[in-house]
């Protein structure tokens, strides 16, 4: 549990530091903790609904798919 929410901080705390928006860097922290299909499920879900950008999406992806 503990790393579940020092990888959310973590993220939020990059995602400022580079200017990204607040909702980027939480849905980049929340996703850090899923694993397999689930993973790429809610990036395409965020993605249709606007809730992250096409640039977080990418690099997401490309996170997801090198943690095989």
């Amino acid at each position: 549990m503990v790393s579940a929410v020092l990888k959310a901080t973590a993220a939020v705390g990059v995602a400022g530091v580079f200017g990204m928006p607040f909702s980027d860097g939480t849905s980049i922290g929340l996703l850090l903790n899923t694993k397999g299909i689930i993973e790429l499920v809610i990036l395409n879900i965020a993605r249709n609904k606007g809730i992250m950008s096409d640039q977080s999406f990418t690099v997401l992806v490309f996170v997801s798919t090198l943690n095989r």
